[in-house]
Formats: structure tokens, C-alpha cells, sequence
């Protein structure tokens, strides 16, 4: 029997959503259902509508849409890029972009482009490799900058629960390259040639240290996308019941709805300090406004999605939340745990 890589059955090129356990961005596409383009780099666009959540460190983060993202300078003049090709995974992403005509030079199309590959891993470090290349008959030399408006210590406004004010709250932000020890260097592509670097992004709640190490461990790794993706698929071997059909849209559509699950599961009391949570949790993470916390309005929903889980470790968790009412969970729906029991034939929690 072949086996199936879902990490690469859910591949398509509309979605640019970057998804690690705890920090993630938001779903690339406005109010009215229209996908936005890609960016280079972690951020995302502003969108339109009220709810302009991008970076989410935890939970929702309202207002920051980046977190960093390179610029690229020729001869003093800073290139702009169009994307002309992309591919999403729930792992990984990998984007090719060109930069627009240069009339001194060639007056139909632009001479240098790159290709990102993307990911947060699963430790939650933003790392991005970028392949450089230049159509020129002569060696280009590139000003590259890392821009970032987080650095060092920064403190931001979160919501715990969907109903409770925003809290305050700090931590540490690292951000690195393979090339040099600032944010901004020069490269020189060959004539028809290309050079390639990374550069990393960590947070931690701790100390800037601990940000430091994790930005530069992931920059020894020898591919960790395809790292994530492996991550990703022991996922849906070890929770997914695993699904066979001759019919590739209903592989999809199943494998999608665990997607859903995958993402929607977070560990918040990692990343924010005194976090009222300390297990795992579920929340609709990427959508903004209500669903970028915990809140107990959608638990039953939770639980009939989760139920088939092989090892439902994570709701069990979700269910002794509710059991507690953190963050208010019981606001909502007070027959929770029992409709569990109806699902697993029990209403006796066990772990």
C-alpha cells in the first residue's frame, strides 16, 4: 500500500497562512472571501475589516501584522516584487517572486528574483531560506535588510477569554541570518547565477538568550521544512484515523477537517507568562475577533470533531478546562462534558 502524504495532499495555491503551535498568522483573504497575495517574510496584509489580527503570539495580537520580512536594494533603489508562483502546505510554503521591468537594463521583465521557502517549526521559530538570482550578464550586488519592528524585549495587549479585558504581557523577540551578524549585508549574485541564505525568528517568554538560541539552532538545520512536514504527517498517523478512498476530493475533504483540528490546537502557557490555562487548549486560531482564545461557545462542537481522535489526549485536556471554567468556559454551554459522554459512551473523564 502506498503511503499517503497528507502533508502534500492538502497542497494548494491560495492560502498563505503561516501555522505553528503558538504563533501563526491569520488567513490571507478579506471579509468579502477575496485571497490576498503572498508576502515575503512572517507578516501579513492589513486587512480591511475591523479585525486587523496578523501575528499571533498565543492568542491574538491586535494591530501587528509583522513580524519580519527582507527588503532588497539595488544601486540605492529598493526592488519591488510581484508573485508569479505559489504553493501552500500546512507544514511549509514556497513562493517565487520577480522583481518589476528595470528599463535601464531590460525594459520587459524584471532581472532579479527569488524563491522563499517557509516555515514555524514545531518548537514555534519562524525560518525562511531565500535563493537569489540575478538574469544579469554581470555580477549584482544586493543590500538585503531584515526589516522588524519587534526586537529585543517587546510587550504587547493579548485576550485570554472572549469576554474578559485585554492583559498586558512581555517577552523576547531574536531574529538571525546564516550570512551576518546584522540585519542588513550585501551579497553579490554571480551573472546568471544565485546565492542563498536564511534568517530565523524566535520568541520566548523567559529572556532574550533563550530567543537567541532558538533562532540560531533552526539555522543548523539541514531542511527543516521538510522536518516540519514529517511533524505534521506523525500527527495525523498518531490522532487521524486513516482514511483510503479511491476518490482523492473526499481524501481531501477528510483530511482537511483534521487539518482544522491540528491547527486549532495550542499550548498558550508556553509562550505567555501566568498564562490561567496551563494545559493544552482548543481555539479557532486563525479566524480573529472571538475565536483567537479560548472560549467555551464552540466546545461541543469540539468535542464532535475530536471523537474519533486515536489518542484524545488533547480532549481530555479541553474537557477538564471546561470542567474548571477557565477563562469563563461554563459562560456558554452548560451540558459540555455530558455530551461528551454521550459521544464515548461514558461520562466519567479519564486520562
Amino acid at each position: 500500500m502506498v503511503k499517503i502524504n497528507i502533508n502534500r495532499l492538502l497542497e494548494n495555491s491560495k492560502r498563505t497562512s503561516l501555522i505553528g503551535k503558538n504563533i501563526y498568522t491569520y488567513e490571507g483573504y478579506e471579509k468579502d472571501g477575496k485571497w490576498l497575495p503572498p508576502l515575503p517574510g512572517f507578516r501579513t496584509h492589513m486587512r480591511k475589516n475591523k479585525m486587523n489580527f496578523g501575528i499571533c503570539i498565543g492568542h491574538q495580537i491586535e494591530n501587528v501584522t509583522e513580524a519580519v520580512y527582507p527588503e532588497f536594494f539595488e544601486e540605492g533603489n529598493k526592488l519591488r516584487f510581484s508573485c508569479v508562483r505559489h504553493r501552500w502546505t500546512p507544514a511549509w510554503q514556497e513562493t517565487y517572486y520577480r522583481s518589476e521591468p528595470d528599463s535601464s537594463y531590460y525594459p520587459n521583465s524584471g532581472c532579479i528574483s527569488f524563491c522563499e521557502t517557509k516555515c514555524i517549526t514545531e518548537n514555534d521559530v519562524f525560518c525562511s531560506r531565500i535563493v537569489l538570482r540575478s538574469d544579469k550578464r554581470k555580477p549584482a550586488e544586493i543590500l538585503v535588510k531584515l526589516i522588524s519592528p519587534l526586537n529585543g524585549e517587546i510587550s504587547f495587549d493579548i485576550k485570554i477569554g472572549a469576554l474578559g479585558a485585554p492583559i498586558h504581557t512581555k517577552g523576547y523577540v531574536s531574529i538571525t541570518n546564516s550570512l551576518s551578524d546584522s540585519n542588513e549585508f550585501v551579497v553579490t549574485v554571480p551573472p546568471n547565477g544565485e546565492i542563498a541564505f536564511s534568517y530565523s525568528f524566535a520568541f520566548s517568554k523567559n529572556n532574550v538568550e533563550a530567543a537567541e538560541t532558538a533562532a540560531k539552532m533552526v539555522l543548523k538545520k539541514s531542511n527543516p521544512f521538510s522536518e516540519k512536514e514529517k511533524f505534521f504527517n506523525d500527527f495525523m498517523k498518531e490522532f487521524a484515523p486513516e482514511l483510503i478512498a479511491e476518490n482523492p476530493d473526499i481524501m481531501k475533504v477528510y483530511y482537511y477537517r483534521w487539518f482544522l483540528i491540528y491547527r486549532a490546537i495550542h499550548l498558550p502557557s508556553e509562550v505567555i507568562h501566568n498564562h490561567p490555562i496551563q494545559r493544552f487548549c482548543m481555539y479557532e486560531s486563525p479566524y480573529g475577533g472571538w475565536y483567537g482564545c479560548p472560549v467555551g461557545l464552540p466546545v461541543p462542537l469540539h468535542i464532535e470533531e475530536t471523537k474519533w481522535m486515536i489518542n484524545p489526549r488533547f480532549v481530555y485536556d479541553n474537557i477538564e478546562n471546561w470542567i474548571e471554567n477557565k477563562t469563563n468556559y461554563q459562560r456558554y454551554i452548560q451540558y459540555t462534558p455530558w455530551r461528551y459522554g454521550v459521544c464515548i459512551g461514558t461520562t466519567r473523564i479519564k486520562r
